[in-house]
């Protein structure tokens, strides 16, 4: 118990920073949690670990944050040249992405290619005329940041490639990079490059839609089931083989030797499929369950389980606010929490059928639950028809289409993939398949956690009942009654949008650098995604929009301000522009600037971008020196 409480109460101290609207200005923060981990390991009483636990989270979390400083910039750079080598390919279905360093400045960005790059391959040296935009902080209250994300995973600028020429074919093809561009080329499959290659984005819009309404989207980001499919297929393999040697089984069991090849056989998979943080969840939680094994310790136990989820959390906090560490790690504890303490007996054949069905239907059952907060956050959809869906096509995938993906027989796995796709579409027509639900708000969502958390923890049954109640109906309250914005506006104001007749109406019908804004505004708005943007009528640049609370100016030229700001400010309630308003202090008081939007009430709510990742646009000089 005393565990468990520690380790959320790391997770709070975590927690607790990236929701900080401002950041700390801590002295020396990796000493600060190097102290309170010493006193986490000296005074392991009740209460007193589980407050130096939360202290060192929060302060490690500051520590590293501020030690990885990538270079960034802070405007947009269109048509400039810039010379470097190719250190990674991403391939989607309408585009490539190359991840190119500059030779110059050492940043990383990631480049769309909406031609053919075949002749590019991984450690060639380019030279590439490229657009490259700052990424942007979340477009809307609790949205996706990805300015926060883009710096964690290294990438200093995003954007796309106007015109590429190779400098050098002559590179090294070795390393597991290259192994895995070969792959990708030569068996030109879309299930060998998202099933073994760990590629994100391999699969059209609508198979995605469908996967994830019937709940069997996980398969297609590499985890705990591909590495048990095949850490237990390698385990087979060789347990069989080492059986067939006397020399061997006379001197230990064939167990021992085929777990120690199994671990090294997933250790090639983990880095073959990208070695994202889920696969890396398996893998460890793996490892330490051959560990246990070998060493005949328990092997379902909550240590094991923490000293993975700790291990993790120090190589990178951030994890903690990714959707595939949380979806993880909450089905894994959810799961020892409600088999951990079942005893089996031996029954006959028929009772381990229907042991066996029963296990799957509890484990699907429990993993839905303790994962519904988290998809409903991070991806405003909940999946009504998943447990239908993994009952139906988790076992196909399991006993037909990863065996033949893994051996190459790629068209024999497409055709069984292509009739399974069919169950899947069939459960996206059902009624509320795939239901999409509102912005949920980060203390609404820490409260359902905390929920999840009083279920495993609270051993009285009506304190239990009582408490999980109120930790998911005041979210799901608060949720509820939250108005909806009727105008967004991006964190450089060049992008804005208003709710006309119930539908976003926007200034513009396309922003390179702010792609994702539409659909997430969109879908804020409970829009389909992926619809025409309709625009907004304004004359001559300027942008009049009244409601019945209030009125905005918005002006994307120079002659509106030159030619009246005066009388912009004395109409209007609010103005709005991504060019420098200069008036008395009356006027300037209704100039709004960064990342909003505006309630029906005329409330406003600021979109949060001083954190350390953030590129402000205040700042008047770019951390990322000119290419």
């Amino acid at each position: 118990m005393n565990l468990a409480l520690s380790l959320f109460a790391l997770c709070a101290g975590i927690a607790i920073y990236f929701a900080l609207p401002f950041e700390p200005t801590i002295i020396y923060p990796f000493l600060i949690s190097a102290l309170c981990a010493v006193n986490f390991i000296v005074w392991r009483k009740r209460l007193t670990a589980p407050v130096f636990a939360l202290l060192f989270g929060f302060f490690y979390s500051i520590g590293y944050t501020h030690e990885i400083d990538i270079p960034r910039i802070t405007n947009p750079k269109h048509n400039i040249e810039v010379s470097g080598t190719v250190k990674n390919i991403d391939y989607t279905p309408d585009k490539t992405r190359v991840f190119l360093k500059d030779n110059k400045t050492g940043a990383l960005y990631r480049l769309s290619a909406n031609f053919e790059v075949p002749q590019t391959n991984i450690g060639n040296d380019i030279t590439a005329k490229i657009a490259i935009f700052p990424s942007s902080p979340a477009d809307a209250p609790g949205g996706f940041d990805s300015a926060k994300w883009a710096y964690f995973d290294g990438i200093s600028a995003t954007g796309y490639i106007i015109d590429l020429t190779v400098n050098n074919t002559d590179t090294n093809s070795h390393g597991i990079a290259n192994l895995r561009n070969k792959l990708h080329k030569k068996l030109d499959s879309k299930l060998f490059d998202s099933l073994v290659l760990g590629y994100k984005h391999t699969l059209p819009e609508d198979e995605t839609n469908a996967w994830n309404a019937s709940g069997v989207g996980h398969v297609f980001s590499i985890s705990g089931f591909h590495i048990s499919l095949v850490g237990g297929w390698l385990f087979m393999l060789f347990y069989f083989l080492f059986r067939l040697s006397p020399w061997i089984t006379r001197r230990t069991s064939a167990r021992y030797p085929a777990m120690i090849l199994s671990f090294a056989g997933l250790l090639f998979y983990l880095f073959l499929s990208g070695a994202n943080v889920a696969t890396w969840r398996a893998f460890l939680t793996t490892g330490f369950m051959f560990s246990a094994f070998i060493l005949g310790r328990n092997v379902f136990t909550m240590r094991n389980a923490a000293l993975v989820f700790t291990t993790l959390l120090l190589v990178n906090p951030d994890y903690l606010t990714m959707p595939g560490f949380g979806l993880s790690f909450a089905a894994i504890f959810g799961l020892m929490w409600f088999f951990g303490d079942k005893k089996y007996e031996k029954v006959s054949f028929t009772g381990k059928i229907w042991r066996a069905l029963k296990i799957m239907l509890q484990t699907t059952f429990i993993a839905t639950i303790f994962t519904m907060p988290f998809i409903a956050y991070h991806f405003h959809t909940v999946q009504i028809y998943g447990l239908l869906g993994n009952l139906l096509c988790l076992p196909i995938f399991s006993i037909l289409i990863m065996p033949l993906t893994l051996l190459g027989m790629t068209s024999w796995a497409t055709t069984v993939y292509n009739w399974t796709l069919h169950i899947a579409n069939w459960i996206y027509g059902l009624p509320l398949a795939g239901m999409q639900v509102p912005t949920i708000s980060g203390f609404a969502f820490y409260l359902m956690i905390v929920g999840l958390v009083c279920l495993v923890m609270i051993k009285n049954k009506k304190a239990k009942i009582i408490s999980v109640a109120a930790c998911f109906l005041i979210p799901i309250i608060l949720t509820t009654i939250k108005p909806k914005p009727i105008f967004y506006s991006t964190y450089d104001n060049e992008l804005i949008a208003v709710v006309q007749d119930g539908k976003l109406h926007f200034n513009r019908n396309k922003a390179s650098n702010h792609f994702f804004a539409f659909d997430t505004w969109k879908q804020n708005n409970n829009e389909e995604t992926g619809t025409p943007n309709k625009r907004i009528k304004c004359k001559k640049g300027l942008c009049i929009i009244h409601t019945e609370k209030w009125s905005l100016a918005y002006t994307q030229k120079f002659i509106p301000l030159l030619n009246g700001v005066k009388k912009l400010c004395d109409e209007n309630d609010f103005l709005v522009s991504y060019l420098d308003i200069t008036a008395g202090e009356k006027c300037h008081a209704k100039v709004l600037r960064g990342g909003f939007v505006i309630y029906k009430n005329g409330n406003i709510e600021y979109i949060n971008s001083s954190r350390w990742w953030h590129n402000s646009p205040k700042q008047n000089k770019d951390r990322l020196p000119a290419p």
